[in-house]
């Protein structure tokens, strides 16, 4: 299994996926990184809890990842380019003309 961002465009019905980590290494470093930090969104990512996501809470998923990416950045360089990826992502897109999900 893989956790992975879903975006789903409204006007064109296409599925685009961002890969995040595989089950195994998201549950072995994200949720441990997720733990000390203290973020409530990212470490919901592999769970279904964030199957729908509102887009009022993308701020709030940004600012975690962003946080997360200055802890990575001395720790673990596939996390880094992993949340560059997500990032990258998110700030793309209109929220009004699509859904976003995590799993």
């Amino acid at each position: 299994m893989t956790v992975s961002l879903g975006i789903k465009h409204h006007d064109s019905g296409a599925f685009d996926v961002v890969p995040i980590a595989t089950s195994d290494y998201f549950k072995r470093r994200w949720l441990p990184a997720c733990a000390h930090l203290g973020l409530r969104y990212v470490s919901h990512f592999h769970d279904g809890a964030l199957s729908t996501v509102s887009p009022d809470d993308l701020p709030d998923i940004v600012a975690e990842l962003e946080i997360l990416r200055a802890w990575a950045a001395a720790n673990d360089a596939f996390m880094v380019e992993r949340i560059d990826g997500v990032l990258r992502a998110l700030q793309a897109l209109d929220a009004t003309s699509c859904e976003v999900d995590f799993g």
